[in-house]
């Protein structure tokens, strides 16, 4: 009996990681789109809002990633 619930914990475990890490990774591309934030130089967009990318730019006055 001890064997099924701890085979039922594990199940529940790695289901739990499969969904925070699949909507992690969904978050993250969703991030590595150009957004409406507003810059004059690159500085002025957030160091985090490309966090799979090579980094932030800044082009016509809008932030986007490399």
């Amino acid at each position: 009996m001890s064997s099924v619930i701890k085979f039922v914990y594990v199940l529940i475990i790695y289901i739990s990681l499969f969904i925070v890490l699949t909507d992690f990774a969904r978050v993250s591309s969703d991030r590595s789109f150009p957004t409406t934030f507003t810059c004059n130089v690159f500085k002025d967009c957030p160091w985090d809002l490309c966090i799979n990318e090579i980094g932030v730019f800044c082009h016509d006055g809008i932030c986007g990633c490399l």
